[in-house]
């Protein structure tokens, strides 16, 4: 495909950082966003659950199901709704899922009974199945592998933000407590729902759906990220597969041969051992991570309530804590005072999530720097399972404080994985099998969000009581997996390795086109005159070792209608260190 110099003008020589700059400040903000609204509706019940709870008279282990629940349809809809993503397009697939999943979270408002509330959530996890693999899927098609850990980092940060975000602005929705006659925790589903389906809306048309219709690039730029992901592809033995069906990055139309082929070629993932390896260390690590999210409010309120509930101590009959038993009164609100220890719980709450949002993204930037992932993912991991298993011992010896301070620096460390770990896919996989790869690990994971908020209800609820026992077990979850992580038979790394193009003449009037060696089309020309026009604009820049004698054979194979390879290197270092 030639491109016109007027297309090309003053802007042909791209500067590879400027590229990904742009990327960063349009797709990032966006996926940040969306992930935030995710976790906003998917954890808000942990907020809700203060009051929730005694107006629907649940138990810790009807709640712990309940919230559970919504991993088993996340679980089961997600290698599905990355098929269908390749296929339509994230910017499609993604709004469609979002304004659905708005809908339903705004419906729990309406939940009066037990069956209804675990209804809606099974409802919610296969809506909001589509968020995370379709997210990675598209920034895939943007970033490179060595682009991808930082990238996604920023967005997974989103997870921890959420909860520190949705702490303060819990609060305030759940004082809202009685007006219109409706509890606060109404509210809470109302507002964030609300919010979410018109977001849903103004997505399917802001985000760029791929690197050829990215407006926010110039038309230099698009063609040289089209360019240099699709050299990327071919490099990993992917380029026959996917040329097949080019819609699918371009978020185009489909066939039913097509949707076949790629649901045959995802499938063939799962018999990876490499994807089964890390799907069992996030099922493990997802177990804490999600038993935490869901109970935050809940151990905030026992642990200061009285030391007992934590350590395993009972300071009383039943479980020893009544923060998420129901009332054996008529279930109505307990005034003022409640309402202010509801808004003070979800603001402490919010602690946690603050050291898990700067662990992710210090973490990913040094394992980055380092390309390195087996001690960037497997020792924080180990760390946190310490720290957690430390907790009921300090609220029995040291008080709430320290075990309060021990529980933070746990998320912290649980969070920061998130980069070097989810990156990995990218290291050993193509781009969309890549893609399939991660929603399996996250479909795996998603059965650790079943175990640890259902453990942590069953075990709060036994006479023995105390969430002291439930602690433990997690803090083994993440001995384990830390260990197994370390462990891990495979690269943490990929050499960059250099790509050789061709460059020849494609007409009579002395364009040249540039190719990977071997594929003889033409992907992007240039005349002698625009190279000619470019030089000047390229005296005050910095060009890479080597470009002089690189240029000048461009300049004499194009002459003498000869053909020439030369080596053609991504620039991934300015990049990484971005």
């Amino acid at each position: 495909m030639a491109v016109a110099e007027s297309d090309l003008g003053e802007d042909a020589a791209v500067d590879p950082a400027a590229v990904i700059r742009k990327l960063d400040r349009h797709l990032i903000p966006w996926l940040f966003s969306l992930g935030i609204l995710c976790y906003l509706d998917r954890t808000n019940l942990s907020f809700a659950a203060l009051d929730l709870n005694r107006d629907l008279h649940l138990s810790c282990s009807t709640y712990g199901l309940g919230a559970s629940l919504f991993f088993i349809s996340y679980a089961l809809f997600q290698m599905p709704s990355t098929v269908v993503c390749a296929r339509l397009g994230a910017h499609i697939w993604l709004s469609a899922n979002i304004v659905a999943w708005g809908a339903v979270a705004a419906m729990f408002a309406l939940a009066s009974s037990v069956p209804a509330f675990l209804a809606l959530r099974f409802l919610l996890g296969a809506t909001e199945s589509a968020a995370f693999p379709g997210m990675w899927y598209h920034l895939s098609t943007f970033y490179s592998e060595a682009e991808m850990g930082p990238a996604y980092a920023k967005v997974a940060s989103c997870t921890a933000v959420a909860q520190v975000v949705g702490a303060p602005l819990a609060a305030g929705i759940l004082a809202m407590d009685g007006v219109g006659g409706l509890r606060g925790w109404q509210w809470l589903f109302i507002l964030e729902g609300g919010a979410t389906v018109v977001f849903g809306a103004l997505l399917r048309f802001a985000l760029a759906p791929s690197p050829a219709k990215a407006r926010m690039l110039t038309r230099a730029e698009r063609e040289w990220l089209r360019h240099r992901q699709e050299t990327a592809r071919t490099a990993m033995g992917a380029a026959g597969q996917q040329g097949a069906h080019p819609q699918a990055r371009e978020g185009g139309g489909s066939t039913c041969a097509g949707f076949m082929h790629q649901f045959k070629g995802t499938l063939g993932v799962v018999r990876d051992w490499r994807i089964l390896w890390l799907s069992g260390c996030w099922l493990l690590v997802a177990a804490v991570m999600f038993g935490m999210t869901f109970f935050m409010p809940l151990l905030v309120s026992a642990m200061f309530s009285g030391g007992g509930a934590i350590s395993g101590v009972s300071g009383g009959g039943g479980g020893g804590h009544g923060a998420c038993h129901s009332d054996d009164g008529d279930g109505e609100s307990g005034g003022e005072g409640e309402r202010q220890h509801s808004s003070l719980v979800a603001l402490a709450s919010a602690v946690p999530f603050m050291l898990a949002a700067v662990g992710m993204n210090i973490n990913a930037r040094l394992a980055g720097r380092a390309n390195e992932r087996h001690r960037h993912a497997g020792v924080p991991i180990l760390l946190a399972g310490i720290l957690l298993g430390l907790v009921p011992l300090a609220a029995r010896t040291a008080g709430p404080g320290l075990a309060f301070a021990l529980l933070s620096m746990t998320a912290g460390l649980c969070w920061s994985f998130h980069g070097p770990f989810f990156s990995w896919p990218a290291v050993f996989l193509p781009n969309e099998q890549a893609a399939a790869g991660f929603a399996f690990i996250n479909s795996i994971g998603a059965v650790g969000g079943f175990i640890g908020p259902y453990l942590l209800g069953v075990l709060s609820d036994r006479g023995d009581g105390g969430f002291g026992t439930a602690m433990l077990v997690l803090a083994c979850f993440l001995l384990v997996s830390g260990t197994l992580i370390l462990l891990f038979p495979a690269p943490g790394h990929r050499e960059e390795q250099a790509v050789t193009v061709s460059l020849k003449p494609s007409d009579p009037s002395g364009e040249y086109s540039l190719a990977p060696a071997g594929d003889r089309s033409s992907t992007q020309c240039l005349s002698p005159r625009d190279e000619e026009e470019q030089d000047g604009d390229m005296e005050s820049q910095q060009r890479p070792a080597g470009w002089q004698q690189r240029h000048s054979r461009h300049k004499a194979a194009s002459s003498a209608g000869q053909l020439s390879e030369v080596e053609f290197q991504p620039i991934l270092d300015g990049a990484r260190s971005t």
